[in-house]
């Protein structure tokens, strides 16, 4: 479990800070990613579940980053912004990657309490996103593979709670067949 409080930030799991390296404070927009768990093959799925931030723009990019993703101080690049990562954005109704946006037709915004499903094929080269349980086809996405290894990671200023193992999924994934990531662990 990783837990981040306003008075202090430890990092006890598998899910840790890649962008910026350290986390300063609740306010600053971060990367974090399970590195650990990176596979090269599968059908995966987890859950973002958004908890709170403070007031303005939480700037959310959730989805996956890969192994030759560089760890680095803040340069204010995250989950999409460069050829290593995909992510969707439900507050600017984004879906992201090598730095480009595309405009996706999310039903509303996101907010506090909303549950985020990501589904990753790695042979068949989709990914997918869900909000509370309901699947929303404009914002798949395809990609090429290329022999690259692929972990859950996310970039945005709040708190949050990555939902790794079976046990901890509000909803179910496109089809039965999604794996978790891990066994165990919920991320926060």
């Amino acid at each position: 479990v990783v837990l981040v409080t306003q008075a202090s930030s430890s990092i006890t799991s598998d899910l840790k800070a890649i962008r910026p390296c350290s986390i300063p404070d609740i306010e600053c927009w971060l990367t974090a990613g399970a590195k650990s768990l990176r596979r090269s093959s599968g059908k995966l799925y987890h859950e973002v579940k958004l908890e709170q931030w403070r007031g303005g723009p939480m700037w959310p990019q959730l989805g996956w980053l890969t192994d030759s993703f560089v760890e680095s101080d803040c340069n204010d690049e995250g989950v999409g912004d460069d050829e290593h990562g995909w992510a969707a954005d439900g507050e600017r109704r984004k879906k992201w990657h090598n730095g480009h946006s595309v405009d996706a037709a999310w039903p509303r915004k996101w907010r506090r309490g909303d549950v985020i499903g990501l589904a990753l094929d790695i042979e068949a080269r989709q990914m997918k996103f869900s909000l509370n349980g309901m699947w929303v086809s404009d914002t798949d996405m395809s990609f090429n593979a290329a022999g690259r290894s692929f972990f859950p990671a996310i970039s945005m200023q709040g708190l949050y709670s990555m939902n790794i193992p079976r046990n901890s999924w509000r909803f179910n994934p496109p089809s039965e067949d999604y794996q978790p990531w891990g066994s165990d662990g919920l991320l926060t």
